[in-house]
């Protein structure tokens, strides 16, 4: 089957906002300022020059008429900003933390000197914004590795105000899971860039999995968003490290296994149904093979993981062209209580390159490129899901991109990207590992026990592409009563599905009528037009995921269980094929 959304989205925006900041520079922030004498006086004509690891070269701007400056677009990191003008003393601002989508004041006061000298100012950057209306949180990549808990956004969300988590990760125990959360009450209509790139999937998750050593910052908002989040929900905002004009590595590793993990089941919860002092109840846990109930033997399911996280930067000619490469490898090893013997692996892989280059003072282009994967070849494993009925994945998700920003003067900004982001997810048979399903048994599901047998009802070969074009141009005035951010863009995309999955036959049962999915092919189109955010679904209905499952419907009986005989007329074919 195949999805088209044609120009899914054609977003126009003109911002009037006291310095609002500026959606073209998501991956950006903002330093202006005022330059005074002792008096108090503006000075026009002061040189103002911003240094820093993250500018490959420095950049030099004049005060105007009434003392004021500013840097429209400058990446996060840290900077050094030195005020000069004949016959004032020198002055530096050092250490100077600019964040994403920040936009921070950073006035000047020079003292009359006949001598040359320089004053240096260490400590004193601004921390807050009081230009934004977002309310959220930055958390740059000092704090990313400060902060004790998993390495994943979501164990960040958990720390951001306005964010609600369905779960928490506990020693890894989400490792290949994306906790679900909510944001001021809002559960969907999420928006995820990743280095300026739509990476959303649906209307509000992630198709992937993010390489947290690559991070140079992340930001999440959680209300009052810039113009580019056209729903109610959170927004994701990711930028990746650049490198430098000198080179640097980072190596990460952990690892946990049997010898590092504790196993402090209490002693009443070794009893089935054994209740603790705090009136907690042991989990049920039924051996499949004699139908005995068990007690708790051990709390921590997981037998092994370990993190594997290594990346480089560095110049690849100084002050010109600068390059980063980063790889993940996080790979987790777990048992399912009341499955003994089974181990179910959860394996994250990340690449990733980026290329930046400085075309001319004010003119950079930037390229990147991000593979993730993830596999499962036991997804879904269960008490109620056995080896059988489970799913094997081998999936990959490519973000890539190429981008110019151009700094036109110190009141205009304009910034061009062109992207492309695939998802490619298949979720195949734990027999085959393929599209084939020769010798896949007919799956199905007792409705009384949701247990499942034979095959799984969720098989497909999903693909889902979305090349992307994205342009702003940002005009800053300091008249009509204050002072403004004019912005003018637009977001263009097309989403493009590709499914391969089976349809419905029926099969008749000696009890009840029962319904089989067998593997035919079925067309479900759906188009879509969104502009400005809106959404109009011409015709839509929902896939029947799941090439061989069976579904069976009989009495239910509380003193025995009902026996049931399913006969399938189904005719399976030899392979699934795309459409």
């Amino acid at each position: 089957m195949r999805q088209r959304v044609y120009p899914v989205a054609l977003v126009a925006l003109l911002l009037l906002a006291p310095a609002l900041p500026a959606g073209s520079q998501e991956l950006r922030g903002r330093i202006t300022g005022v330059v005074t004498d002792n008096t108090g006086a503006v000075l026009p004509g002061a040189s103002v020059t911003i240094a820093g690891p993250a500018l490959i070269q420095p950049q030099t701007a004049v005060t105007a008429a009434d003392g004021t400056y500013r840097y429209p677009a400058l990446p996060p990191g840290l900077y050094t900003v030195t005020f000069e003008l004949a016959g004032f003393q020198t002055l530096k601002r050092e250490e100077i933390r600019l964040g994403l989508n920040q936009t921070l004041g950073v006035d000047a006061q020079l003292q009359l000197s006949s001598l040359q000298e320089t004053v240096t100012i260490t400590g004193e950057s601004p921390t807050v914004d009081i230009k934004s209306t977002t309310v959220g949180t930055n958390f740059t990549k000092e704090l990313l590795q400060d902060i004790p808990n998993a390495r994943d956004v979501w164990a960040a969300m958990a720390q951001a105000p306005g964010f609600q988590m369905t779960a928490y990760d506990v020693g890894g125990s989400h490792t290949g899971t994306q906790t679900g959360y909510q944001t001021y009450g809002v559960g969907d209509q999420n928006k995820t860039l990743l280095e300026g790139i739509n990476v959303t999937e649906g209307t509000g998750g992630n198709a992937g999995y993010f390489d947290f050593g690559s991070f140079e910052e992340f930001q999440l908002g959680g209300s009052g968003n810039m113009g580019e989040q056209s729903g109610l929900g959170a927004f994701l905002n990711l930028t990746i490290k650049s490198g430098g004009d000198t080179f640097g590595a980072q190596v990460y590793y952990d690892i946990v296994g049997d010898k590092t993990l504790s196993n402090n089941v209490p002693d009443a919860f070794r009893t089935p149904g054994g209740v603790d002092s705090r009136g907690f109840k042991a989990p049920t846990i039924v051996d499949l093979a004699t139908g005995q109930r068990l007690g708790l033997s051990r709390g921590n399911p997981i037998t092994k993981q370990y993190d594997f996280n290594v990346n480089a930067g560095g110049p690849i000619k100084k002050g010109k062209l600068w390059f980063f490469l980063s790889y993940r490898d996080n790979n987790q090893y777990k048992t399912i209580l009341g499955l003994p013997g089974e181990v179910a692996q959860s394996q994250l892989l990340n690449k990733t390159a980026k290329v930046t280059y400085q075309l001319t003072k004010s003119n950079q282009v930037i390229g990147f490129y991000n593979v993730r994967s993830k596999f499962q070849p036991l997804r879904d494993l269960s008490l109620a899901i056995p080896v059988s009925a489970a799913n094997w994945q081998d999936s990959k998700n490519r973000p890539q991109k190429i981008e110019w920003t151009s700094t036109l003067s110190s009141r205009a900004f304009l910034d061009l990207q062109a992207s492309h982001w695939g998802n490619y997810f298949p979720l195949y048979p734990t027999q085959t590992k393929s599209t084939s399903v020769e010798g896949v048994p007919v799956g199905r599901i007792d409705l009384d026990t949701s247990q499942q047998s034979g095959a799984s009802d969720y098989y497909h070969n999903r693909t889902t592409l979305k090349p992307q074009f994205s342009g702003a141009l940002s005009y800053f005035v300091d008249r009509f009563a204050g002072s403004h951010n004019f912005k003018i863009g637009a977001e263009v995309y097309r989403v493009r599905r590709n499914f391969l999955l089976a349809g419905r036959c029926r099969a008749k049962s000696t009890s009840t009528t029962r319904r089989t999915r067998a593997p035919t092919i079925r067309r479900r189109p759906i188009s879509t037009l969104r502009m400005g955010g809106a959404s109009h679904v011409a015709s839509q209905s929902t896939p029947a995921f799941g090439s061989i499952a069976t579904r069976s419907v009989g009495p239910r009986t509380a003193s025995r269980p009902s026996r049931r005989r399913t006969s399938s007329r189904c005719r399976r074919p030899k392979r699934l094929s795309s459409i």
